[in-house]
């Protein structure tokens, strides 16, 4: 992508081509998300035209799936487009903030996010911090300037459970849902012979949705801790894909181990593999077996 023409994105010349990509990457991906639950809306709000017709006509009630699979569809498009443009946004301010590191270094996630809403904030904040990317900033020139990966550079932590933490328990209740599901399938089985049976197991099967939302309940403060360890420079968590390959987003803080405290990659360092990231995990723990993180007070 050439930087030099008037025609190019002023946002160029301010964060560099990267970031000015995902930049407008993730405007395309918003505009698709909200267009799509616009669709959503329309689809069943002629939805309850359709239901009125065939109730008043007497046609066949298997025309209402057409509408209700075309609003299900949109609205899973929707909510993928938003998650990708969210996603967009975590990779937009790292790559602004290692285009403007050699700058101001002390820039936060958080400031450069409020200053990236607009040319003119984000010039008033360049102004104010005496901030500035070159005009021919580059992942390269960007990354050359974060220090070399080393495993021993720790850092404080926010005090209780980490994100990483709540989503593990998380994902562990799910996948005990299963056989949660069986156990309580065969005891109300079991027990629905004996006096007061079916009320023990109408007890029981009350477990299975309240063991549902604890899930939900755990993922949920998993998301709030992940969101307040990223206002505090590091995340301790990474996502996973199907195939198992992480998904290294938020590079505009520090990813941290969370059984040690030991950075795994540095602020504004380009993002993971999963190579990457399961050796450096072995190399930290086996150089700190015994270390645990430290609290920020």
């Amino acid at each position: 992508m050439s930087t030099t023409t008037a025609v190019e994105d002023v946002w160029v010349r301010r964060i560099g081509p990267e970031a000015a990509k995902m930049r407008r990457a993730r405007a395309r991906l918003r505009i698709w998300a909200w267009s799509l639950i616009l669709v959503t809306f329309a689809t069943y709000a002629a939805l309850v035209g359709v239901i009125a017709d065939v109730r008043r006509v007497g046609h066949d009630f298997t025309v209402v799936l057409l509408p209700v699979f075309l609003g299900a569809f949109t609205l899973l498009g929707a909510i993928v487009c938003g998650a990708l443009a969210r996603s967009m946004r975590f990779r937009m301010e790292g790559a602004a903030l290692a285009a403007l590191r050699p700058t101001v270094s002390d820039a936060s996630p958080l400031e450069i996010r409020n200053a990236l809403r607009r040319a003119d904030r984000f010039d008033g904040w360049v102004r104010e911090r005496g901030a500035g990317a070159p005009r021919a900033a580059s992942s390269v020139a960007a990354s050359s300037a974060v220090e070399p990966w080393r495993p021993d550079v720790s850092r404080r932590l926010l005090p209780g459970r980490t994100s990483f933490q709540w989503f593990r328990l998380a994902w562990g209740m799910l996948v005990a849902a299963a056989p949660l599901m069986m156990v309580v399938m065969l005891t109300a089985l079991i027990l629905r012979r004996l006096p007061g049976g079916p009320v023990i197991g109408l007890v029981l099967w009350c477990l299975l949705p309240a063991w549902m939302l604890l899930t939900l309940g755990c993922s949920i403060i998993g998301q709030v801790r992940q969101a307040a360890e990223y206002r505090a420079g590091y995340r301790t968590a990474v996502a996973r894909t199907r195939s198992g390959a992480i998904i290294d987003d938020r590079t505009g803080v520090d990813l941290v181990d969370p059984k040690t405290g030991f950075v795994i990659r540095p602020a504004c360092a380009p993002s993971l593999n999963r190579a990457t990231y399961d050796a450096r995990i072995r190399e930290i723990r086996a150089a700190h077996p015994d270390a645990i993180p430290q609290r920020l007070g």
